[in-house]
């Protein structure tokens, strides 16, 4: 297929899908504001279907809700299945009214980057495909729900209906936030646990017969963070302690530890180091343990996505697009759990921007035609 008028139809859409953008964004929907990622499913949903896409929505009771956006699905050649979350991590309200502002070519608001954006792309690439007539293999684009929870809202039903229909794929394409110049091959892992530690009440009067839970909580972390290294294994720790009076020795006190890994044999040795500091205690009358643990996989480098991200820069190359380069990124991602399962896998195919997971997040628009184009032109020649 000529692809031609695909780029033409790419760039004589790109204004609407700007505009698009900025409407879902300005819907708020962190992801335990399950009425607002509704509200963005459903707006997404009906401008697929306006366009003549099918579409399959699953609603789950303590979660938002999950579509997949189809097209040529009675085609012969195994499927591409794009990915995409609409939930935030942000509370409704924290970017002002409205949520977004535009200057320029930049776009400022809570998941313009992180990944609303990255799900116009896709949606981008779809419809000027469908609307120069491709037809010849089936592409789908899944609409997650509470990725930046790690699926924790919907019990993992989620991310599990994903990977079922990654399987059935040739490979996946997750548009998360991109990297000018970049695709990113491998990601951190997330290993989350939480060391109860334990201590012994008192009045502040009688300070040395108690035993500071907060004290002993400060120990440890201090002895985490020793144990991280820049470009290594990082261990974020914050408190969860109960509100109590400042006269009182305070007895229970727990560590939430936002731990980074690479491969899993440092997870496990993460994990093995945790439950070490738990165990072992400097205050006197003080103990501790591991309450919570889990763990969003890391993406590991494998032959299989390699050849993914050489194939799409040939194919780019081919049409006189701009290649990538390799990307390392230190963020979480539904990739992993893709990857894990032995899907070709590659991420961050997305709109630029930067900031995100703060209040300065943006995008940058013009590079969604440019990623928009990446992705028709695999679309089409990816037997190639």
């Amino acid at each position: 297929m000529d692809l031609t008028r695909v780029f033409e139809l790419i760039d004589q859409r790109r204004e609407r899908y700007y505009d698009l953008l900025e409407e879902v964004c300005n819907l708020e929907s962190g992801s335990s504001d399950f009425d607002g990622v509704r509200r963005v499913n459903k707006a997404l949903c009906d401008f697929a279907l306006e366009r003549g896409f099918s579409v399959k929505v699953v609603e789950y009771e303590n979660a938002g809700a999950c579509s997949l956006i189809s097209m040529n699905d009675e085609a012969d050649q195994p499927a591409l299945l794009l990915s995409g979350h609409m939930d935030t991590v942000y509370d409704r309200g924290l970017f002002g009214y409205p949520p977004c502002r535009r200057e320029g070519d930049i776009l400022y608001g809570p998941g313009t980057s992180d990944c609303k954006g990255g799900i116009l792309v896709a949606l981008l690439a779809m419809d000027a495909l469908k609307s120069a007539g491709y037809t010849e293999r089936p592409v789908r684009l899944f609409l997650q729900c509470d990725e930046e929870v790690g699926s924790r809202y919907s019990a993992g039903q989620s991310i599990q209906w994903m990977i079922d229909e990654a399987k059935r794929c040739a490979a996946f394409l997750n548009c998360e936030s991109g990297h000018p110049g970049k695709i990113t091959l491998r990601r951190c892992g997330i290993l989350k646990m939480i060391i109860a530690v334990h201590g012994k009440a008192a009045h502040a009067k009688d300070y040395f017969t108690g035993a500071s839970a907060v004290v002993e909580a400060a120990s440890k972390i201090l002895r985490l963070h020793k144990k991280g290294e820049p470009g290594g294994v990082s261990y974020n720790c914050t408190l969860d302690a109960p509100k109590i009076a400042s006269n009182i020795v305070p007895e229970r006190c727990d560590i939430v530890i936002d731990i980074r890994i690479a491969s899993m044999k440092q997870a496990e040795e993460a994990s093995a180091f945790v439950h070490t500091v738990a165990k072992e205690c400097s205050i006197s009358g003080t103990s501790g343990e591991v309450i919570y643990e889990d763990m969003r996989p890391p993406m590991e480098w494998s032959e299989r996505n390699q050849a993914l991200f050489d194939k799409i820069n040939r194919i780019c190359a081919a049409h006189g697009l701009p290649t990538y380069e390799p990307n390392f990124s230190g963020g979480g991602s539904d990739a992993a759990d893709v990857s894990v399962a032995g899907v070709p896998c590659v991420d961050s195919l997305g709109i630029e921007g930067a900031e995100y997971h703060t209040i300065n997040e943006y995008c940058r628009l013009s590079s969604m035609e440019e990623r928009a184009r990446m992705l028709a032109a695999v679309c089409v020649d990816f037997d190639n």
